[in-house]
């Protein structure tokens, strides 16, 4: 038994050791830690995993599943007469409602969580509960009143040596002042919070601190300076991947830049939106949506625009939804209907039936998001990848080609359809776009085979992208590409000139050893493709070259 919990204790210590950087990665060792402390049935260290987890749950937003551990450490503490861990558990369950917008019940369980402390002389716990219930002052507004318990938080912090929390609590107060417009003492506290910081060597606080310097600057009108902290901001957060505030400071560069750079500012929010969608943090997805809808409003780009607003409602759709069964969950928690008495009540019946309907709803948007951006990224007629998917894909190989160490081997090979202008003129554009979907089922199942990416370039050109492939495959390819649509059989009739339709392959083998420009590597590969339609077409033609700034004019043909 003995060794078993000192594998519990030892899971535990590693996940709050690494919580603030790698939430996700403590999250998973305190799972591990809670199905060992479960099967032994040790309550005492289950209460405290289940503590480390609700930490972990609210640093990645997965606030459903922090309430749902609050109730199981409700339950354990009750049960076990823990008030040490029902009192840190309230100080817990404030700061998850604070996140959640609920202000008076965050106040109530921080204060009853101060109460505790006090009484057991717990300094620190006083000490940080203080701190809490001072953000929750500042969030509803209250300034005057959350700066005066800064500074009591401050002073115990004083008191008690308690260095390491000063640098949080200074900065706290900085972003009083600055709230207030006292931008001189807003920078004075700064510094002084930066120098707390790097004496703690306290990376993650120091990166945060980072932005409210850039937002500070920027209300100084000092934009290259704001600009400078941004981005050492970013690039920080980025080591530690504290992917919440790297949202926050690829927003504030994109607001600095728009009005030097519209263009460049772009680049900074796409990046953005990728990180949300792909961290799911669907509060910051939205605001990035809608900034993105207003974006191309100004840019009179009105189709982009209308798609980031249907993206944008829907996200907000979703949050409302997820928002209900939050504050249904917290009614069960108030309520005590997870109590170590597990009593049935019709309220309790009545949450769960409300919860399972807004599960139900949240199935349904996310099933539209889904078709959305399917939508978004497919060409409607072929089902091949679009031009704003093909980018997307183009820019992954370059970012992977920079990676990598040795290069990267890429083939790309353009194909257009042989006459298609009088296919479409005599046998009509019904059946010009038949072709155009034979054809796109028959480069999916060879892109499948290959496993390589195909899209629809435009009109009836075709894209083709492998990457690691030798100058034998990449050959291959490009011959059976042209073999393919030959065996498709698919026949037009020219005023009686029966003729069978074909593709002309133009293909680029390429050893990159440098991140390159897109736009380059597709003008070589429809160089070859012009080549293969000036020999005769129905052919295919693969240009080598070994490095993108040395290009090779040999060619082989099919």
């Amino acid at each position: 038994m003995k060794i078993l919990n000192s594998k519990i204790q030892e899971l535990l210590d590693q996940a709050i050791e690494i919580n603030s950087d790698k939430p996700e990665a403590a999250r998973d060792l305190c799972l591990s830690a809670l199905k060992i402390a479960k099967d032994k049935e040790d309550y005492k260290l289950e209460g405290e995993v289940y503590l480390q987890l609700i930490k972990a749950y609210r640093l990645i937003s997965s606030y459903e599943e922090a309430l749902d551990c609050a109730d199981s450490a409700r339950r354990i503490f009750t049960m076990i007469g823990d008030d040490n861990g029902l009192m840190r558990l309230n100080n817990l369950i404030g700061i998850l409602y604070y996140y959640n917008g609920i202000y008076e019940l965050a106040l109530q369980h921080l204060d009853a969580s101060f109460k505790v402390a006090e009484r057991q002389k717990n300094n620190k716990l006083m000490m940080a509960t203080l701190n809490n219930i001072a953000e929750v002052k500042k969030k509803a507004g209250d300034l005057d009143e959350a700066m005066r318990i800064y500074n009591r938080s401050l002073e115990m912090a004083q008191e008690n040596k308690l260095s390491m929390y000063y640098g949080v609590i200074i900065q706290n107060i900085g972003d009083v002042h600055m709230l207030m417009g006292d931008l001189e003492s807003a920078e004075s506290c700064f510094h002084e919070a930066y120098s707390s910081f790097v004496e703690e060597k306290d990376t993650a606080n120091l990166s945060e601190l980072f932005i409210n310097l850039g937002r500070l600057y920027n209300m100084q009108n000092y934009p290259t300076r704001a600009k400078s902290f941004f981005e050492t901001a970013v690039s920080m957060l980025e080591e530690v991947q504290n992917k919440f505030y790297i949202l926050d400071g690829l927003i504030e560069l994109y607001k600095l830049e728009l009005v030097v750079d519209p263009t460049k500012a772009l680049t900074y929010l796409k990046k953005a939106r990728m990180l949300a969608e792909k961290a799911k943090i669907e509060l910051k997805l939205s605001e990035i949506e809608l900034l993105l809808n207003k974006h191309y409003e100004n840019s009179n780009d009105y189709e982009r625009a209308l798609y980031h607003f249907k993206r944008y409602h829907n996200l907000i759709q979703k949050l409302d939804a997820n928002n209900l069964i939050l504050k249904l969950k917290i009614l069960k928690l108030e309520k005590g209907s997870l109590s170590s008495y597990e009593v049935a009540d019709p309220v309790s019946e009545l949450v769960n039936e409300e919860i399972e309907l807004e599960k139900e709803k949240l199935k349904t948007l996310e099933k539209i998001n889904s078709e959305l951006k399917y939508q978004a990224y497919h060409d409607n007629l072929t089902k091949l990848a679009n031009r704003r998917k093909i980018d997307s894909e183009l820019n992954r190989i370059s970012d992977a080609v920079k990676e990598s160490e040795s290069g990267l081997k890429i083939g790309i090979f353009m194909m257009d359809i042989d006459h298609f202008k009088l296919v479409n003129d005599h046998m009509g554009h019904l059946f010009g776009d038949r072709c155009l979907k034979a054809i796109g089922g028959e480069l999916t199942r060879i892109a499948e085979k290959y496993g390589a990416f195909v899209g629809r370039y435009g009109g009836e050109e075709f894209i083709f992208l492998k990457e690691d492939l030798d100058l034998y495959l990449a050959n291959k390819i490009a011959h059976d590409l042209n073999e393919s649509i030959r065996k498709l059989e698919i026949e037009y009739d020219i005023v009686g000139d029966k003729k069978q339709l074909t593709i002309s392959v133009g293909g680029l083998y390429c050893e990159c050893i440098e991140a390159f420009h897109k736009l380059s590597l597709i003008e070589l590969a429809d160089k070859a493709l012009y080549i293969a339609k000036a020999e005769g077409r129905d052919k295919s033609v693969l240009h080598i070259h070994k490095d993108i700034e040395d290009i090779s004019l040999e060619k082989m043909s099919n």
